[in-house]
Parts: C-alpha cells; structure tokens; sequence
C-alpha cells in the first residue's frame, strides 16, 4: 500500500509546519506500540513527518507523488534513534502534548533516568569494594597448590560488576550528550503561546491607560 503522508497525519495538504509537527504528535502517541500501536503503523507516521516537514521532500511528494528514499549515516541514524526514544518516553507521559513544553519534559526525564542510574552506580561501587574484601577472607584449609575456589567465583562477580559499572557510565554520558542535543531545539507549546498573546495584550492595555 502505498504511503499518504498526509492520510497517515490526517492533516490537509495546506497544512503548515506547525500544523504537521502537531499532527505529528498527535498520530504518533495514537499508534506507538505501547499505546496499542503496531510498530508497521509507528514507521509509517514517522516515515510521513519526514516528508511533511522537511521543504523539499514535500514539494517532491507534492508535484510527483514520489517519496525519497533517504540513508542517514551511522552517526546520524543513531541521534534520531536517540531523539526517538526520548521523545516516545516523552509523549506517552504526558496527556497533551500540544500544551506542554515537550524539549522540558524530554530533559527531565533524562535526568530523573541518570539520576537513578548514579544511584545505581554508587551501589555498584560499593558491592565492588566489598566483594574485593570478602575475596580476601576465604582461604583453603589444606596448605596445597589447589586454587582458591571461593576467590575465583569473587573475581567473576567483580568482573561482571566492572562491566556494568563501565555501562552505566556510559550511559550517563550518552544521556548527558542527548540533553546537549535537545537543547538546540525549541518547542512552541500552545499555552506558551497563549500566555505571549496574554502578556502583549496586557502591556498594550497598560500603556494606553
């Protein structure tokens, strides 16, 4: 079947950027997998916002009724498989999307999710360093060349601790670079934009009294 962006976004082909970036929202918290979703029906939304938003693909899609097929380099795929994964969390966290400041509601769940997994890594330091002792307190009672049984079953539960200590530093810093990415965006909320369109009608008030 061949793909409508617009059908899929259920908007008119006179809608505006902003018009599809809600539309957007709106389908994409209709159909994600979590929701009920399908993931075919999750693609095909995000596969039509790629084409509404960007200028040049639309006008293609427009005049020809022709979809660019587009490759995003490695490092590109994974940003957008990064934004995505956080703008999922972000979307289905909240009721209306449309009134909220999305990029603040992005961030916030970043840092709620480092926050615990600093958590996790100081427990995580703390187990290493007490395995480390304990590793010290078992001895075999023979005085024979036998290896340390008890120490090798340690040394492994302090190697797969290293490994998850390394992973979750990782991903504290991967998290810490995804903010930084998120913050080249804005967002335009609709409260936002009501309470500008409050604030300049209340200073054209006062300044005329």
């Amino acid at each position: 079947m061949a793909l409508d962006p617009y059908a899929e976004l259920q908007i008119q082909r006179d809608a505006t950027p902003a018009d599809v970036r809600s539309a957007f929202l709106r389908a994409a918290k209709r159909v994600h997998p979590d929701k009920g979703g399908s993931a075919e029906a999750f693609a095909r939304v995000k596969e039509s916002y790629r084409i509404l938003i960007h200028p040049q693909l639309r006008e293609k899609y427009d005049r020809t009724g022709m979809i660019e097929e587009q490759e995003p380099d490695n490092a590109m795929a994974l940003k957008i498989g990064t934004l995505s994964h956080w703008l999922m969390l972000a979307l289905n966290s909240v009721d209306t999307p449309e009134q909220v400041d999305m990029i603040a509601v992005m961030k916030r769940l970043i840092r709620e999710t480092n926050a615990e997994m600093q958590e996790g890594v100081r427990k995580t330091e703390a187990a290493i360093t007490r395995t480390k002792a304990l590793a010290k307190r078992f001895r075999r009672k023979a005085e024979d060349d036998q290896p340390n049984l008890m120490a090798l079953v340690l040394d492994g539960q302090l190697s797969q601790a290293a490994h998850q200590l390394e992973m979750l530093r990782l991903k504290i810093r991967s998290n810490a670079d995804t903010i930084k990415l998120i913050d080249e965006y804005a967002y335009d909320a609709d409260i936002q934009r009501r309470a500008g369109f409050v604030l300049s009608g209340w200073n054209n008030s006062t300044s005329t009294s």
